[in-house]
């Protein structure tokens, strides 16, 4: 993924975060929390991204591996994850 990442002119920033056209993208390449990475491709959907076909989580699973890893920085997401796709005005988190 990084050598697609490279050759379409992205900007590295790590190995796993990369910039593209104005947009951040963070790649993951292990996961605790969730089931196989076999199975849990079974599950992803598939995201068309500067031409590029690439398997996306479903958000409900990234939450609940944001949820198992605990992170400070991780829980501070859930509240914005939870409430992605809700109409404008219905936000139920804490300070977004």
């Amino acid at each position: 993924v990084i050598n697609i990442a490279h050759k379409l002119g992205a900007e590295l920033f790590s190995n796993q975060s990369i910039a593209l056209n104005g947009l951040s993208v963070d790649l993951v390449y292990e996961t605790h929390g969730l089931k196989s990475f076999r199975t849990e491709l079974r599950g992803a959907l598939w995201l068309e991204w500067q031409g590029v076909k690439l398997p996306v989580l479903p958000l409900e699973r990234i939450i609940a591996a944001k949820e198992f890893i605990g992170r400070d920085k991780d829980l501070a997401q859930l509240p914005i994850l939870r409430n992605v796709g809700r109409s404008p005005g219905t936000y139920t988190g804490g300070d977004p």
